[in-house]
């Protein structure tokens, strides 16, 4: 009788800011959504980035940590920004900021971009609780925008960047590659890209057959080494 072999598996799990994740792919909700009936979904995913509602977010909050209790979370914020990440500090896992968003910043106006920044971090300060911040960035930012935006950053305290897979190395290669880095990906060719290129996690809005893809391919890869 042959001896029972148990079927190896790949350690996909990684670390940011402090944070075990059980693997580097996240799932991005619509803004508004708890997707409460996807479980297979949430249950693949390493992190759940979501999107505080315009209206009723004392509710949404509620439920929001009713239902992925246990999860690692990270919120972005795109509105009322002070507010919401008042809101949101105490129970996120990671708070993500988006200027574009916002109405009257402009991520292109990187001193609007500063202050507002510079509120947040100020206002950390009065928790006890440590948040790590991440800036989300557009493709449309240039080269030089990015770098100035990296070097504030980096002084400041932003803990890292959310960006999209097109400007994942070059944040890799303008910090040396000791800047966090969430890529934002649609396709779990580009995510994997990005995962190669420098980035650390990757957030997709996406369906079950593309997250159980990417996680098949990463295995497959974590395997063969």
């Amino acid at each position: 009788m042959w001896p029972f072999r148990k079927k190896k598996t790949a350690d996909l799990s990684a670390e940011l800011s402090g944070i075990r994740f059980r693997n580097p792919v996240g799932l991005f909700l619509p803004q508004g959504s708890l997707i409460e009936k996807s479980g297979r979904l949430r249950k693949q995913a390493g992190f759940i980035t979501a999107v505080p509602p315009k209206d009723n977010i004392i509710t949404w909050i509620s439920n929001f940590k009713n239902t992925f209790q246990g999860e690692i979370t990270a919120v972005e914020i795109a509105e009322d920004i002070t507010r919401n990440f008042s809101l949101a500090y105490d129970f996120a896992d990671i708070l993500i900021i988006n200027p574009d968003g916002n109405e009257g910043i402009n991520a292109m106006d990187i001193s609007d971009t500063v202050s507002l920044l510079d509120s947040l971090l100020n206002l950390r300060l009065c928790y006890e609780k440590y948040t790590p911040v991440y800036l989300r960035v557009s493709e449309a930012v240039t080269h030089d925008e990015l770098k100035t935006i990296l070097t504030y950053c980096r002084l400041a305290g932003v803990d890292g960047m959310v960006a999209p897979p097109q400007k994942v190395e070059a944040i890799r290669d303008l910090t040396e590659g000791r800047f966090p880095i969430i890529a934002y990906a649609t396709t779990p060719e580009d995510a994997l890209k990005s995962l190669k290129s420098g980035a650390e996690l990757v957030e997709m809005q996406s369906r079950l057959w593309q997250l159980a893809k990417l996680l098949k391919e990463l295995e497959k890869g974590a395997l063969e080494q």
